[in-house]
């Protein structure tokens, strides 16, 4: 993904890029749905949740909050992005990345500047290097329906993957 976070470029199906080319950029992403869920956790509390409820998987520490990102294989194609809550709260407290929403990935670089005006570079880094665990869709569910804020999910269109999502809509419509 670009400088920042775009999450196509217009030719990504006319140029697939290899391992040595991905390594050359400061920033990527893998997508979520086609067997693949996304947590992204925004609260320690939240990260907690995962961990305690959901099998030990493989996760990435975020560049900028230093919170997990989680990664699970699943029995089917179509992920609903959802966002997470704790009980008693409608606050968000995080994601589940599905099918056409993206996540920046290990090695992505985050240029920003911190609470107190200075500028720092955050970098995506692994934090528990495991193997992908495996939880069936409808399981997921069922443990995580406490915390799901339930609604409508904006998806990335085939035209929007294929010309691009417009300026000031990309990172709205990839984590909807």
């Amino acid at each position: 993904i670009g400088k920042h976070k775009t999450a196509f470029e217009q030719d990504n199906f006319d140029h697939p890029y290899d391992a040595d080319e991905l390594h050359t950029w400061a920033q990527w992403g893998t997508m979520g749905g086609k067997r693949l869920i996304h947590g992204d956790a925004d609260t320690p509390e939240m990260a907690k949740i995962m961990r305690e409820k959901l099998p030990a998987t493989f996760e990435v520490e975020s560049g900028r909050r230093k919170l997990p990102q989680f990664v699970w294989s699943t029995d089917t194609d179509e992920v609903a992005t959802q966002y997470l809550r704790l009980p008693g709260s409608d606050d968000r407290v995080g994601e589940i990345r599905g099918t056409g929403a993206y996540v920046c990935t290990v090695g992505t670089e985050l240029d920003y500047y911190d609470e107190t005006g200075t500028h720092v570079i955050g970098e995506y880094k692994i934090l528990h290097d495991r193997p992908i665990a495996y939880i069936p869709y409808a399981k997921f569910q069922e443990i995580m329906k406490l915390y799901l804020i339930t609604g409508p999910s904006a998806k990335l269109t085939f035209d929007k993957i294929t010309k691009g999502a417009p300026k000031g809509e990309r990172h709205h419509t990839a984590v909807q």
